[in-house]
């Protein structure tokens, strides 16, 4: 059953270059934070091996960490405008007191569930496994 219609217009989330930009970010601080902790510990040297070698990791770790350095600046720059804030966060940062102690009069509806509950990230497992736990009862 296809949900989508002919006309649909698609909202892109993420341009491919910004995903591009992201994915070097990432792997470009694993490779860094791998080798540089097989270089920092001779318990993890035993990660050198996985990267070529010590001689190879010697070499490449630099390499790696400006990269890491270069692609993040650029990710930095590119969102640089959305970071500041505008008028909508300002009056956001003024209620922040009400969001914090539940005051649910204060809170819009579609955080009132999430912030019972401490946020998605504080219990990942909770809302999948068990959603009516976390949840708590309106004044």
């Amino acid at each position: 059953m296809d949900l989508k219609t002919p006309n649909e217009s698609r909202l892109t989330r993420f341009s491919v270059s910004e995903r591009v930009v992201h994915w070097l970010v990432a792997l470009s601080f694993l490779y860094t934070a791998l080798t540089g902790l097989a270089l920092w510990s001779p318990r993890l040297y035993w990660l050198a091996s996985v990267f070529g070698g010590g001689t190879t990791v010697r070499g490449w770790h630099p390499w790696g960490g400006l990269l890491f350095v270069l692609v993040f600046a650029s990710m930095f720059r590119n969102w640089r405008s959305q970071m500041s804030l505008d008028r909508d966060d300002r009056h956001w940062l003024r209620k922040a007191h009400h969001y914090a102690v539940h005051d649910y009069a204060a809170l819009p509806e579609a955080g009132r569930a999430e912030l019972s509950c401490g946020g998605p990230m504080s219990c990942p497992g909770c809302y999948a496994n068990l959603p009516c736990w976390c949840i708590r009862s309106r004044p």
